[in-house]
């Protein structure tokens, strides 16, 4: 069946990421002067996610959630899901791009993990999240819309970051998932997938909702409003 989510959020009080740098200057009549100059970004982290998952029947609780701690955006160790994550931390633990991105993590019915190689399909051409402001995100997934769909996708340059392990998440005739961020028109990422190998053979239900995660840097997201629609 074909499903959208979309939601409102925005990050305030993020952590800052700063960089020192020294500035060593000597002349003939004068000592050694060392100068510091720190410049600061807002980054916040580490982010948080979308998530689909399949690993039970029973309604989830707050027991029952992803792995806690930094590096896991709260959905790693969730076995039949799927996250679109919007991470703002660069975790080297994680092997993933210095920069903000988005990313869609599976690892079917193996435990998912936020580490960057069970990705796939990922952008860092994203806006920064972390700057206060309200933006707005439409995830969409049209199943079996073929292999045309995804050479139009790929021809429009919003299939990004592919790896080889999408092989494992597509069949004869994929579906496509799209996120949107800000601009509702143009995805910002479009990734072929068939969900039936995320999701369990025999399951009917499935849960979606939002994780999250952090280590030692912080922020505070808020999700203004969401929706989510099957159709």
């Amino acid at each position: 069946r074909r499903w959208e989510c979309s939601f409102d959020f925005l990050v305030a009080e993020p952590a800052e990421r700063c960089t020192d740098v020294r500035a060593v200057s000597r002349s003939f009549t004068e000592a050694i002067n060392t100068r510091t100059h720190r410049t600061c970004s807002s980054v916040g982290g580490d982010g948080f996610a979308f998530v689909i998952r399949d690993d039970t029947s029973a309604l989830p609780s707050a027991d029952t959630v992803g792995a806690p701690g930094p590096g896991t955006l709260g959905y790693a160790g969730l076995r039949n899901s799927l996250a679109v994550e919007f991470d703002t931390w660069h975790d080297p633990l994680n092997d993933e791009p210095y920069e903000p991105h988005v990313a869609v993590h599976t690892n079917g019915a193996a435990p998912n993990d936020a580490h960057h190689t069970a990705t796939i399909g990922h952008t860092s051409s994203v806006p920064l999240f972390a700057d206060g402001a309200r933006h707005r995100v439409r995830i969409t997934y049209a199943p079996e819309v073929g292999w045309e769909a995804v050479a139009a996708a790929l021809e429009a340059g919003e299939y990004k970051g592919a790896t080889q392990r999408l092989s494992h998440f597509t069949r004869e005739n994929p579906g496509l998932l799209s996120v949107y961020v800000d601009d509702m028109d143009t995805p910002l990422l479009t990734v072929p997938l068939t969900i039936d190998t995320v999701l369990r053979t025999n399951g009917r239900t499935a849960w979606v909702g939002f994780t999250s995660g952090t280590g030692e840097t912080w922020q505070i997201v808020d999700l203004v409003a969401w929706n989510f629609t099957t159709y």
